[in-house]
């Protein structure tokens, strides 16, 4: 097994055996799954795989934070490799892929006080006496 090597633009130290053994691992034998990463860590004193089954996601997710470990996607497989990730390196390749909005023309906006008032239109004429009903009050009496 390769001597760990890490990156000059990393923050923070690895401290932990389990954060060491993942950086050794992911050295070693290029991109891996998570489940191959659990599977390497089963041999590493304090690290229990049924104890937290969340444990190594929240452990990978703070070691891509520190910039050692970044992921990427093959096909339907999301690895795990080592060192930091290539536009994180590069701060000028991200600006340079914000697009400008300023170009985008516009649509006209609706001006909702010089509008007009909604009216509904006329429903249908009903004949004499369709509305007789309305009269008798039946609050609280069946039909």
């Amino acid at each position: 097994m390769k001597p760990l090597v890490l990156s000059t633009n990393t923050k923070g130290t690895l401290k932990s055996p389990v954060t060491i053994a993942i950086v050794a691992h992911l050295q070693a034998n290029g991109p891996s799954k998570q489940i191959d990463l659990d599977r390497a860590l089963v041999q590493v004193d304090g690290y229990g795989q049924n104890a937290d089954p969340a444990r190594l996601g929240r452990v990978l997710h703070k070691l891509r934070e520190a910039g050692h470990v970044h992921r990427v996607l093959r096909g339907d497989e999301m690895l795990w490799v080592h060192g930091p990730h290539p536009q994180a390196m590069d701060a000028a390749a991200e600006e340079e892929v914000t697009p400008e909005f300023s170009a985008v023309a516009q649509s006209p906006r609706y001006d909702l006080l010089r509008c007009s008032l909604y009216v509904p239109e006329a429903g249908p004429t009903l004949r004499p006496g369709a509305l007789d009903f309305k009269r008798i009050a039946t609050v609280g009496l069946r039909c």
